[in-house]
C-alpha cells in the first residue's frame, strides 16, 4: 500500500508540474480514499483539514481530522494535528470528545507552557461538562505552574467565572478546604459569595446573612463587599407585611441586580 500510495502521489505532483491541477486533486483525493493510513494519504488528509480550517468550514476540518487521526494514529505532526482538532472539538461544542483527546496531550506535550495551556483547554472542557470542582483544581494549578502573563490572567478569570457555577455541595466543600491555602485566597470572595447567594435563595437566611456579614470584613476592597451589604439590607427586609399578605422576599434590582 505505502508503495502504491507513494506512486499516486508522485503522479499528482507531476500533474500539477504540467499544470493539470483538476486531473491532480482527482488523484489525490484516491490517494486519500483509497490508502488513508500510508504516509502520502495521511498528508493529503492533512492538508485537506488544514485547507478546510483556514476557510472556515469547521465542520469538514473535524471529520477530515478524525479519519485522518483514525487510520494513521502517529506520523510527523501527529500532536499538532491532535491539537488542532481537540481545538475545533471545543469550538463546535464537543466537549465530551475532546476530554480524552487534551487528556492524552497534557501526558504527553513536553513544552511546559504548551503543556500548560492545554491543561487550561482540558479545565473548559471538564467546566462546561459540568465538572466543575475539577476544573477549579486545574485553573488554580495552572496559575501556580505558568509564567506567561496571559495563561495566567486565562486561569485566573476562568476561575473566577466558574465559582459562581458551584452547586451547593461543592460551594460548602471548597469554602472549607480553601481555607488557608494561599494559592486559592484570589477565589475565597467568589466561593464565598456564591456559597451565601445559595444561602439566600434558598431562604436560609441565618446562614446567608453570617457569611454575607464575613465578607464584607474579610473582603472589604472586593466588589462583593457591595454586593454582601446589598443582600444584608434585602435581608433586614425581606419581608413586607401588611394584614392580608405574608413575607415575600423580593430580588435585587438597579444597580445591586448583578448580585442576584
Amino acid at each position: 500500500d505505502e508503495k502504491k500510495a507513494q506512486e499516486i502521489a508522485a503522479e499528482a505532483k507531476e500533474m500539477q508540474r504540467k499544470g493539470a491541477h483538476r486531473e491532480a486533486q482527482i488523484r489525490l483525493r484516491e490517494l486519500a480514499e483509497q490508502y488513508p493510513s500510508t504516509a502520502a494519504g495521511a498528508m493529503v488528509l492533512l492538508e485537506k483539514a488544514q485547507a478546510a480550517h483556514a476557510s472556515g468550514n469547521i465542520p469538514e476540518a473535524i471529520t477530515l481530522y478524525e479519519r485522518l487521526l483514525f487510520y494513521r494514529p502517529t506520523f510527523t505532526g501527529a500532536i499538532k494535528a491532535r491539537t488542532t482538532y481537540s481545538e475545533l472539538l471545543l469550538k463546535v461544542g464537543r466537549y465530551k470528545d475532546a476530554i480524552p483527546m487534551l487528556d492524552n496531550l497534557v501526558s504527553t506535550v513536553e513544552n511546559e507552557e504548551e503543556k500548560t495551556r492545554l491543561e487550561i483547554l482540558l479545565a473548559d472542557a471538564r467546566g462546561a461538562r459540568g465538572e466543575v470542582r475539577v476544573a477549579l483544581d486545574s485553573y488554580v494549578e495552572a496559575r501556580l505552574k505558568t509564567n506567561d502573563a496571559t495563561q495566567k490572567k486565562n486561569a485566573t478569570a476562568q476561575a473566577k467565572d466558574y465559582a459562581g457555577r458551584l452547586s451547593l455541595a461543592e460551594a460548602k466543600s471548597l469554602w472549607n478546604e480553601m481555607q488557608g491555602e494561599e494559592e486559592w485566597a484570589f477565589l475565597e470572595p467568589y466561593v464565598a459569595f456564591r456559597l451565601a447567594k445559595i444561602y439566600y435563595h434558598s431562604r436560609n437566611f441565618s446562614s446567608a446573612q453570617e457569611l454575607l456579614q464575613e465578607i464584607k470584613e474579610k473582603y472589604p476592597e472586593n466588589k462583593f463587599a457591595i454586593g454582601s451589604q446589598a443582600l444584608i439590607e434585602r435581608l433586614k427586609k425581606r419581608f413586607k407585611t401588611s394584614s392580608q399578605s405574608i413575607g415575600v422576599l423580593l430580588p435585587l434590582s438597579g444597580r445591586y441586580k448583578q448580585f442576584g
